[in-house]
């Protein structure tokens, strides 16, 4: 099953290209429940800066509990913090 996770960053540099941080940036996401990801692309979502993944997921995975369960690391230079905003099914 696959899962968009919306993942808002705090840039600590107002200069800060969101779609160099999308580039260059580490990650890692862990759940129980997740198998694997893949990071999209930048995005604003609401007016916030946002890294957007596509989560491998099992099957029958509550959104609930990856939005409120789901641990992340965001290791780049202008990134001051990260938290999961939105996670809903995936078109694909």
């Amino acid at each position: 099953m696959k899962l968009h996770a919306c993942i808002g960053v705090e840039l600590s540099d107002d200069d800060a290209d969101l779609d160099e941080v999308a580039r260059d940036c580490g990650h890692t996401l862990s759940h129980v429940q997740l198998s694997d990801w893949h990071l999209l692309r930048a995005l604003h979502w609401h007016g916030e800066p946002c890294l957007e993944f596509l989560l491998e997921v099992s099957e029958g995975t509550d959104s609930f509990s990856l939005l409120t369960e789901l641990n992340l690391s965001i290791s780049h230079p202008a990134v001051a913090a990260a938290r999961v905003l939105q996670v809903q099914p995936s078109a694909f």
